[in-house]
């Protein structure tokens, strides 16, 4: 039988470097769009209107805001099961009388 053992110190860290992650990501996706604009700003016509509201609609929604939540919600999923285990364990603790 394999031991489980869960070193929460390790997973809140793993929480930190993902919610960083899931902000980096943010940052570039901003900063795409920002240069998808820049390129386009010369351009004329209604291909520039369709690519513009493709550029500030969908796809600054989905890069910008739906991955960056995605990646978060991550986050929030690995500090919810260690807080449970944390709590599962000094449940068991407590449970375990001191003397017989």
């Amino acid at each position: 039988m394999a031991d489980i053992i869960f070193r929460y110190d390790e997973m809140n860290a793993a929480v930190s470097t993902v919610n960083g992650y899931a902000e980096s990501y943010k940052a570039a996706a901003d900063e795409y769009i920002n240069k998808l604009n820049e390129a386009i700003n010369a351009w004329e016509g209604e291909s520039k209107i369709k690519f513009s509201n493709l550029i500030t609609g969908s796809l600054k929604t989905h890069i910008g805001t739906t991955i960056p939540e995605m990646v978060k919600t991550l986050a929030d999923i690995l500090k919810a099961n260690a807080d449970q285990m944390l709590e599962a364990d000094q449940a068991v603790a407590q449970s375990i009388p001191e003397t017989l």
